[in-house]
């Protein structure tokens, strides 16, 4: 048995552990909440096509009367990215709210990015 063969025999079973490791923790299918305000039963359809377009989401569904956001995803992926990318598509998820420039349907309200309309002051004296 040449060098080169036996380097080779001890560097597979390492390879091939490590290779279980990373790919398998990523093939595991996880499951989260998350809270998302605003959003009512007219958008179920938008919110759940955006939470799918997530790398990683095999599904969603959501419950407006809990305002909870269902979802399932690959271990590549966390409900922390969920959230961060729904914040960015225009909802208030988790932690984060929604980024004021995402284009929302139609569907969703000023109360949906908690942007209402805020008392107007421009005429009271300084």
């Amino acid at each position: 048995m040449n060098v080169f063969t036996q380097r080779l025999r001890r560097i597979l079973p390492l390879t091939a552990l490590a290779a279980a490791l990373c790919f398998g923790h990523a093939s595991a299918q996880q499951r989260a909440d998350i809270k998302v305000s605003g959003a009512g039963a007219n958008c179920t359809e938008h919110l759940i096509g955006a939470a799918k377009a997530v790398p990683g989401v095999s599904s969603a569904s959501f419950n407006p009367a809990t305002s909870m956001l269902n979802v399932v995803f690959d271990g590549g992926t966390s409900a922390l990215d969920i959230s961060i990318e729904l914040s960015m598509a225009g909802y208030n998820a988790g932690d984060f709210k929604a980024d004021p420039k995402a284009k929302l349907p139609e569907c969703a309200g000023t109360a949906m990015r908690g942007d209402a309309p805020e008392d107007d002051l421009s005429d009271v004296a300084d």
